[in-house]
């Protein structure tokens, strides 16, 4: 199937948004934590740079670079991608993807 360059826009828009909110979320436990975003790329083996790209959304990050932010917070990688990941597929997926509509939430999958 051949996507329209309209559709390709609103893909990358889409998955703009869904990084920018990552960010917000890696930002809002740094603050609330009180780790310089010096701090967490030293903890984390990036540049200082690199963790101001991520917050501010401008560039991907992977799920390797989640994990060791979720283990310097102590919390569960889902706490970063849930909103991103939700606004991501309400976007992009089938309406028949009903799922999403009847409860608003998507079930957590263990890492395994």
């Amino acid at each position: 199937m051949i996507m329209s360059n309209k559709t390709d826009n609103n893909l990358n828009t889409s998955i703009s948004e869904m990084y920018k909110m990552i960010g917000g979320q890696i930002r809002k436990i740094r603050k609330l934590t009180g780790i310089t975003s010096t701090e967490l790329a030293g903890m984390i083996g990036v540049s200082q740079q690199q963790i101001s790209r991520y917050e501010n959304g401008s560039t991907k990050i992977s799920l390797d670079i989640i994990l060791r932010i979720s283990r310097v917070f102590n919390t569960s990688p889902y706490y970063f991608i849930d909103d991103g990941l939700l606004f991501f597929i309400h976007h992009h997926l089938p309406e028949e993807n009903t799922f999403l509509h009847d409860t608003g939430t998507l079930l957590p999958v263990p890492i395994i």
